[in-house]
Parts: C-alpha cells; structure tokens; sequence
C-alpha cells in the first residue's frame, strides 16, 4: 500500500518543475495516526533557481493555511529518493552517535562543554 502511494507521487512529479507534496502518513507506518503528514519537497535540479525559490518560500505558507496538520518535512532532487524507506531513514530521530558521526572533532567538544 505504501510503495503504491508514493508511486502514484512519483508518476506525477515533473523533472523541471519542483513542488510540494503532502502525503498522508495514517496507515504507511506504526507510529503514525492522523493527521501526521509529510511534506516531501520535491526539487529536481533541472528546476529553474526562481520556481526552486518560490516553492522553497512557499513551505511556511503551507504550513500556516494546514495549522492543525503535523507535518514530517522531507527534501528529495531525484525520483528514487520518494520512496517510504528513504523518507523513514530521512526523517527519522537521530541517536546522538549518528550526530556525533556527521560532526567535525571541535563540534563534539563544543556540544560536550556546553553539555557541563
């Protein structure tokens, strides 16, 4: 069910026009109940730099018009970045030896003197 939904988002992206999407989550995994809904951001790089822009921009509006919805943000430039996998591995918390993983040596010891 879930490959199908995302499926039927990829079939409709256009590869120079980026856009955003919201996806109801109910259903795709365990922990969501409604109105969880991610909001892929779809932005091909053969977009145009102002239509990228624009839908950039207009993410806070979507979120201000959809003030009762929980929204999940995810960004995705190519299509076989919208599947379910890549969005949950994307979004999901991270442990602090992921972040830690992803930081330079000076940011663990900054995040380690702030934490005393």
């Amino acid at each position: 069910m879930a490959d199908i939904r995302l499926q039927a988002v990829v079939a409709e992206l256009s590869d120079s026009e980026p856009c955003l999407v919201l996806v109801s989550l109910e259903g795709l995994l365990p922990d969501a109940a409604s109105p969880d809904w991610a909001m892929i951001a779809w932005t091909p790089a053969d977009a145009p730099v102002k239509l990228r822009m624009l839908c950039a921009s207009s993410r806070r509006t979507l979120r201000e018009e959809f003030a009762d919805f929980s929204f999940r943000e995810y960004n995705a430039t190519e299509r076989s970045e919208v599947t379910l996998a890549q969005y949950v591995e994307s979004t999901r918390d991270r442990t602090e030896d992921d972040r830690h993983a992803a930081m330079t040596r000076d940011e663990i010891d900054q995040e380690e003197v702030r934490k005393q």
